[in-house]
């Protein structure tokens, strides 16, 4: 019998409710999480999160586009950083 690889569970986000930088200039959501109350809404950086729903926030927003450095960080010029 072979042996099965169970992942852990999937969390699927529902909204992103409002942005952020880090201390270090990188693009963080607050996420509601699908089936989650808003109380239990966490904080996250950007590149942990799908690409293109990051984009599609900050089109929406009207957030300058942050740039995806080599290392997968999303980060920003301070002067384009908006709230």
């Amino acid at each position: 019998m072979d042996a099965q690889v169970t992942e852990g569970p999937k969390f699927v986000f529902e909204v992103f409710l409002k942005h952020d930088w880090d201390h270090e200039g990188r693009l963080k959501v607050l996420v509601k999480w699908f089936v989650f109350p808003e109380k239990e809404s966490r904080w996250q950086l950007a590149f942990s999160l799908h690409i293109e729903e990051i984009r599609k926030y900050c089109v929406r927003k009207r957030v300058n586009l942050p740039t995806l450095t080599r290392g997968g960080v999303f980060s920003s010029d301070p002067v384009d950083r908006q709230a």
